[in-house]
């Protein structure tokens, strides 16, 4: 089997070019409280395949909150096969 490796020079170069963004953000303990109980809960939700288009507008969303909802469940998703 074939190891595929990241191009760790591509990276620099797009991060350095300014077409990957970085952020300096932080969040109050509130707030990653509040993001931990979600998780929690989005956890033992089960997402079905007719959630796909709106799991996959949430991670493309400014909001925190989408985009970790909408990556849970598109992993749950795709891990369904899986198991």
């Amino acid at each position: 089997m074939r190891k595929i490796r990241a191009n760790n020079l591509d990276f620099g170069k797009r991060l350095k070019s300014g077409s990957l963004k970085t952020t300096n953000v932080s969040y109050t303990a509130e707030e990653n409280l509040e993001l931990e109980n979600h998780i929690a809960e989005w956890a033992k939700r089960e997402f079905h395949m007719k959630e796909f288009f709106e799991l996959v507008e949430n991670i493309n969303s400014d909001n925190r909150l989408k985009q970790h909802f909408g990556a849970i469940g598109l992993r749950k998703l795709l891990s369904k096969g899986i198991h």
